[in-house]
Parts: structure tokens; sequence; C-alpha cells
């Protein structure tokens, strides 16, 4: 027999009271925090356009192509792009995605509280990975908050209701607030820096480096447009003669009051065509753009041909502009410089393709008109490349401060 089995008694009921109470409480918590906390993930729909769209759920798994019309990803996937390929994503508040050619993009999260009185919020995030995505975020839950996260390898970024592009490279990650009735705005965070964005405003985050901003909406296409770095840093010269026994032209970097410009120069009386000029390669998607414009400062010393010449295609300054329209049927925008047209030629004037007659011996700042609204159908989507360059027998010219300018 136990000595004491009235004690024995008395701890096994306060210890089976203990228990009681214990479950009594942490039940219906257990009930209520799993109630608050429990969220389901939602597939996103996606739609391929043009050649194959691939997808994967796991690194290291095999890709596949998207198929199905209306097809159903889980979170996780990431979706490929090829060079004619683009894909649309709707995810789970009705906010898409458009995903251009050539880009990456994970769905990480698509998901909201499981039940009504949660109070957390819908959860979606996305990684892009490489390339160029529009998010276009959707009006928030009536009854909830939503959070709403991009992901990309130089930083995070938080997006309210509104319309965005977000292109990123190797080198960094751009963002524009695109102008949208619902507005935007966006929060860029990297090495502990937020920058906060507002509509008609981009942002940049380099590699290590805070994020940029606001900057202004517009950003300019070319690399080293106002030649302070050497003319091999973007951009490829070139020499073409009919005669090779004339002198050639030449192509050079020079100072003038201060500033850097582009020397085009041939001389000695030739009687036989030539062309000096530079070419910078773009292959750039601008079909989203709600502005384009080419601009550059113009200066024409001589000119030895009347006018463009008898074909009006020989200037002493010539900007040509590369482009395929949405269609792909490939197009050039020209726009050609002189200062005299002695013998009354023609001189072509058209939208695509047109002669401007400008003072001699004296800067000329050029702007082109929107081109997304003055060549109508014909407007560019895919830029090519632009080339700047002096053309005749004899000619002397130089530009400076050459753009092309996009917002969207």
């Amino acid at each position: 027999m136990r000595e004491n089995p009235e004690r024995l008694a008395w701890t096994v009921l306060l210890v089976s009271l203990f228990v009681f109470c214990l479950l009594v409480v942490s039940v219906p918590l257990s009930i209520r925090q799993f109630v608050l906390t429990a969220t389901e993930s939602h597939v996103a729909r996606v739609t391929a356009y043009g050649d194959a769209v691939l997808m994967r759920l796991e690194k290291g798994n095999a890709w596949t192509a998207i198929t199905d019309p209306d097809q159903e990803i889980e979170e996780g996937t990431v979706l490929k792009t090829e060079s004619s390929s683009q894909a649309v994503a709707s995810l789970l508040d009705d906010s898409k995605l458009q995903i251009r050619n050539r880009s990456q993009v994970a769905i990480l999260l698509n998901r909201a509280p499981r039940f009504e009185s949660s109070p957390h919020p819908v959860n979606i995030a996305l990684e892009v990975q490489s390339g160029k995505v529009l998010v276009g975020v959707a009006p928030p839950p009536q009854d909830r908050p939503r959070q709403f996260e991009v992901r990309t390898p130089h930083g995070l970024i938080f997006l309210q209701e509104g319309s965005y592009s977000i292109r990123v490279s190797e080198a960094a990650t751009e963002i524009a607030v695109r102008a949208d009735r619902a507005g935007g705005h966006a929060t860029l965070q990297a090495q502990g820096v937020n920058v906060a964005l507002e509509v008609g405003e981009r942002g940049r985050i380099e590699t290590g480096c805070p994020p940029e901003g606001p900057l202004p909406g517009e950003r300019n296409l070319l690399v080293n447009g106002d030649f302070q770095e050497p003319l091999s840093v973007g951009w490829i010269s070139w020499e073409k003669r009919e005669e090779a026994q004339e002198a050639p032209g030449s192509v050079s970097v020079e100072t003038v009051d201060g500033s850097p410009a582009i020397h085009f120069v041939r001389r000695g009386g030739n009687k036989r065509h030539a062309e000096n000029g530079i070419r910078q390669e773009l292959d750039l998607d601008v079909r989203d753009a709600r502005s384009l414009e080419v601009r550059l400062n113009v200066e024409v010393m001589h000119q030895s041909l009347s006018g463009g010449g008898v074909r009006s295609s020989e200037f002493p300054v010539t900007v040509r502009l590369l482009y395929r329209d949405a269609s792909g049927r490939e197009h050039d925008w020209v726009r050609g410089f002189y200062h005299a047209n002695w013998d009354g030629l023609s001189v072509r004037d058209d939208e695509a393709y047109r002669g401007i007659l400008i003072p001699q011996y004296s800067w000329h700042p050029f702007e082109s008109d929107n081109l997304m609204l003055s060549l109508g159908d014909l407007r560019p989507a895919h830029l090519i490349s632009l080339e700047i360059y002096a053309s005749g027998h004899d000619y002397e010219s130089m530009v400076s401060d050459v753009g092309v300018f996009v917002k969207e």
C-alpha cells in the first residue's frame, strides 16, 4: 500500500484539472489562430502568344511549352518567353502581367486568407528575373488589405493600384510608373534605402547600390549620346566612297565651346558620292511607349551639293532611325539637314523622310514629333538602330547631344 493515497489522488486531480483548463483555453485559441492565419494558394491563368512560352515549377526541371490557351499554373512556377513569344498572366485579384519577349518571371506567391474573418492581407509576390514586364495592379479587395511585391536581382519593389513597366537587365532594374486613371505608387527598396515613385516618375536599382529616383519620366535609350566617352563606347563608325581615288571623309569627336561634338568632314573638290557615319545598335522593344522622340543639335558648315542632291538623299547631316512596326515590317524614319538649295532641287518632305533647311554656321536644336503618334499605324514597335551620317561630294558638319527619348 502507498503511504499517502490522498496526496496521490489530489495530485492526479490537480494535474487533470490543469490539463483540462489548458485544453479549454488552448484548443479555442489554436482554432482561432488557425482561422486568422490560414491561407490558401490560388492558381494564376496564363495565355501564350506567338511562339512557345515555356514554364517549369522547380529549378532543374525541364522546361515545358504552354499549349492550353488558358493554362493554370501554381505558385512557384517560372515563365519564360522567347524572342517571338509573349504571355499574359492573370492573378487572383485580377491583376495582370504582360510578359514581353525574352523575359523570365516567377509567380512566387498568389494567395489569400482561407477564412473571411482573417485580418491578414492578400499576398502576391513576383520575381522578374530578366526582361520586361508590364504590371497592371488591380484595385485592392474591399474586405482586406493586399501586399503586392516584385523581387528582382537588384532589390524589392512594392506596388499599389496602378500601371507599371519593369525592365531587368544584368546591370540594373528600371521601373516606370505609367499614366493610369487609378494613379500609381511604387516603393523601391535596396541596401536599406527606400525610394517612393508617383505617376510619371522612374526609378533605377543598380547592382549593389541603393535605389535612384525619382527620375524624370522619360529616358534616353542611347549609350554615350553626349559623346563624353570615347566614340567606341556605344557607336560604330563607317566610311563609304564610290570612287576609291577620291579623298575619304572622316568622323571624329571634337570639343566645341567646352562640349564634345561629332565632326564630319570631306573636302577637296570631290565629284563622286561618299558617306561618313556612326551607328548605334538598339534592339529594343518600344511597343509600350506612349512617347518616342529623336533629339540632337546640328550645325552645317559646308555642302557642295544643292539641297539634298538630285535624289534628296545626300545631306551634310542625316539622322536615320531603323525600326520594325507591330507587324514586323521594317521601316526607316529619316531627317536630313542642309543650309542651301541654290539649284532649287526637289527636297523630299513627308512624315517618314524629310529634308530640313537650317542656317549655316549656327547650331540648330532639333526635336522630332512624338513618333508613336505621327507615324500612325507605322509607328515603331522594335528599334533596330540609329545612324547619324554625312553624305554627298564635299561636306562639313557637326552633331552633339543625340538622344532617342522614350516615355511609358
